[in-house]
């Protein structure tokens, strides 16, 4: 994300607060070759728990710098997510909203799947795949599961 050449290292603290017994949560970006942080993201609110799961997304919005998946659970009554934030200054370029009965545990990129030349998101939230076309919409590869 540096655009070094190096892969850097990207961590999610969903308990990190600034109180006790917060969970406004974290991700954090650090510096392979250097070890300086990069990006430091915190969670604003109480039970937010963001940086549940951490995952590289690719480079969805084209400009040549790697993006990070961050998730946040819907903990105490908030709708969970995940936010794409780009390599290129942190900004959150598209956020995810999950259903709010669900967390997003799974996040991965998948390359370009569906070949419109922009990279894709697998998202797992509970017992469906949904595959995230970059920054477009949400296309659902399956159904949930009966016992």
């Amino acid at each position: 994300m540096d655009g070094d050449g190096v892969a850097d290292c990207a961590v999610g603290d969903p308990l990190w607060s600034t109180e006790w017994w917060g969970m406004h949560g974290r991700a954090v970006v650090i510096s392979s070759s250097t070890g300086a942080t990069l990006f430091d993201w915190k969670g604003p609110i109480k039970y937010l728990e963001v940086g549940t799961v951490v995952a590289d997304a690719g480079d969805i919005d084209g400009d040549g710098a790697g993006n990070v998946a961050v998730v946040q659970t819907p903990t105490g009554g908030l709708y969970g997510g995940v936010a794409v934030r780009s390599g290129n200054g942190g900004g959150v370029l598209h956020f995810y909203p999950s259903d709010p009965t669900y967390w997003n545990n799974h996040v991965r990129s998948v390359g370009d799947i569906n070949g419109d030349g922009v990279e894709d998101l697998a998202v797992a939230p509970f017992y469906t795949v949904q595959v995230w076309s970059g920054l477009g919409p949400i296309v659902t590869y399956g159904t949930s599961c009966a016992g």
